[in-house]
C-alpha cells in the first residue's frame, strides 16, 4: 500500500482541541517512518507489534526515568 500525504497542512480545531499544521506535519513524518520499518520488517519476515505510546515523553524530559 502506498500512501501519500498532503505537504501542507492547516491549523483547525477538532473535538474543541486546537490541533497546529506542525503536529500535523510530524504526525505525518512519524507514519512515513512507520511504513519505512514495515518495509524492512517484512522484507526480512519479522513480526512486531505496536502499542501506544512513545519515548519522545522521556527524551524531552531528561531525569525523568532513571536506566540505571
Amino acid at each position: 500500500m502506498i500512501w501519500s500525504f498532503q505537504k501542507e497542512f492547516l491549523d483547525e480545531v477538532r473535538e474543541g482541541f486546537y490541533v497546529p499544521a506542525m503536529m500535523k506535519r510530524a504526525w505525518a513524518a512519524e507514519i512515513e517512518i512507520l511504513f519505512e520499518i514495515d518495509k524492512i520488517c517484512e522484507k526480512h519476515e519479522l513480526h512486531y507489534c505496536i502499542d501506544y505510546g512513545t519515548l519522545f515523553g522521556g527524551y524531552s524530559s531528561p531525569g525523568l526515568y532513571s536506566l540505571g
